[in-house]
């Protein structure tokens, strides 16, 4: 690595030697700098690799529109990511919607009269927010695991309560 004080973008863009060029771009945090070298780079493999490196959406988008028709390959693996994060939103989303659902139904059970089927309601949809939580795609709200929490431990005082009142008169 040159001592003359070049930037690490700098000798991605001039070393003679293309290790020398590897090395420095793996020292390369900086988005916009790898954005840079992604869209202006002369080496494909250079641009692959700062590509690669790229973690912010906003600038991987940005950066995918001006090399849309210079770099196709580049374009489609920044691409990939915007669209792997997008689904991956999408999912988290879809989730919320699921466990926000689970305590509105939670919710309404333990405001219902107690029937046949009311701890069997309320234990499956305890394990339902079990499972889905367990999932480690999913980071849960704290409000989201109180409102949970405060709903299940309502009805399942309701379950208890049930429970204790038919025991007496066995």
């Amino acid at each position: 690595v040159p001592s003359s004080g070049q930037s690490l973008v700098e000798i991605v863009n001039s070393s003679a030697q293309f290790s020398i060029r590897e090395m420095a771009l793996a020292k390369i945090d900086d988005q916009s700098q790898l954005a840079e070298i992604v869209a202006n780079h002369s080496i494909a493999k250079i641009r692959q690799q700062a590509a690669n490196k790229l973690t912010d959406l906003a600038i991987i988008a940005s950066t995918a529109e001006k090399i849309k028709h210079s770099d196709k390959g580049v374009y489609r693996l920044l691409r990939k990511k915007v669209d792997s994060a997008n689904a991956l939103q999408k999912a988290q989303k879809q989730q919320q919607l699921v466990l926000d659902k689970i305590c509105t139904d939670l919710e309404a059970q333990s405001r219902l009269s107690l029937n046949p089927l009311f701890a069997a309601k309320v234990q499956s949809l305890q394990q339902q927010w079990q499972q889905l939580t367990e999932q480690k795609s999913y980071t849960l709200s704290n409000a989201l695991q109180q409102r949970f929490d405060a709903a299940s431990t309502q009805a399942q005082q309701k379950v208890t309560a049930e429970q204790s009142k038919k025991a007496l008169f066995e």
